[in-house]
């Protein structure tokens, strides 16, 4: 979808991989908080998290062919940014000292008063400032287009270190860091987590909110209320993909028992039409020999009277 483009700053393509949907939450950040940015809004929908990923690089590359000078944002389908967030982002992609690459926003797991998902790399100030990061997560960022030529046809392929086989994230980040790619969090951005169940939304180190009109109103969430946990990535997809060998196998399992008893009829069928064969066979061996030994009998009686 396409809006009114000011002309003095570049458009976002924005890339949203997901497996049922976007919130109501992220369809109006996109609809109403781009800050007046043109976009290009391109998803997948219910494909493996690393095949929707990288499928979503090859698509925004070739869309940045045509749109050289915007910048691609990063956002899952559970995602709320506030009116002037994305003016920021673009910002400090353009204007740092650092000459940053891919900028992460501020958020947290689906609890209230959580720690950053950043923290598990280190201890990460609260102070509105940006922070240098070798590993950010992938729920919201924006980088350059100049990434495309640094990172290949698929930086979100797994990669396989020490035995164990790495999240699609941080192998992305991995490869943007054998790169020389400058990766950063701005803590000035919280970026809203929405539990989709409820429409709570939850941010580093605050209360839960509800989104009303654009506006983030704090609620207090029941004690009974548990927290949404929603399993990501490689977990998902293998528990998926052995489902569905499962029933594959149950399918073919079918397939084969139908196709025994087939046979199994067919034979029956076979038996019985040789059964029925055979006592033709015999009653007519048997009239054959009945009639050649009544032949027989009435030559010899015929030669014997006189």
């Amino acid at each position: 979808m396409l809006t009114t483009r000011d002309e003095s700053v570049p458009g976002l393509i924005i890339c949203t991989p997901t497996r049922d949907g976007l919130t109501d939450e992220t369809k109006l950040s996109i609809e109403q908080n781009l800050d007046g940015f043109d976009h290009i809004h391109l998803t997948e929908v219910g494909l493996p998290v690393v095949e929707a990923r990288n499928r979503l690089w090859k698509r925004a590359l070739h869309t940045a062919i045509e749109h050289p000078d915007w910048y691609v944002l990063l956002c899952d389908d559970d995602a709320y940014w506030p009116p002037g967030t994305i003016a920021g982002f673009v910002s400090i992609l353009r204007d740092h000292p650092l000459g940053i690459d891919f900028l992460s926003g501020h958020f947290s797991a689906r609890s209230e008063f959580s720690e950053s998902a950043i923290e598990e790399f280190g201890d990460l100030p609260e102070d509105g400032v940006v922070h240098v990061r070798e590993y950010v997560g992938a729920h919201f960022g924006m980088y350059k287009p100049t990434l495309f030529f640094r990172l290949g046809r698929a930086p979100w392929d797994l990669r396989f270190d020490f035995g164990a086989v790495s999240r699609e994230g941080r192998a992305f980040f991995y490869r943007m860091l054998t790169a020389g790619a400058v990766v950063a969090v701005n803590t000035a951005a919280p970026i809203w987590h929405i539990d989709r169940r409820n429409g709570y939304a939850y941010a580093p180190a605050k209360p839960p909110c509800r989104v009303r009109s654009n506006r983030l109103v704090p609620v207090d969430v029941p004690a009974e209320e548990p927290y949404e946990f929603r399993t990501y990535g490689l977990p998902v997809d293998s528990k998926a993909a052995y489902q569905e060998r499962e029933r594959s196998g149950m399918a073919e399992v079918s397939r084969l028992r139908q196709e025994i008893q087939d046979v199994q009829t067919e034979t029956r069928r076979n038996e019985e039409a040789i059964a029925l064969l055979r006592r033709r066979t015999r009653e007519s061996c048997a009239g054959i020999v009945a009639d050649a030994i009544c032949r027989l009998v009435m030559t010899t009686f015929k030669r014997t009277v006189p």
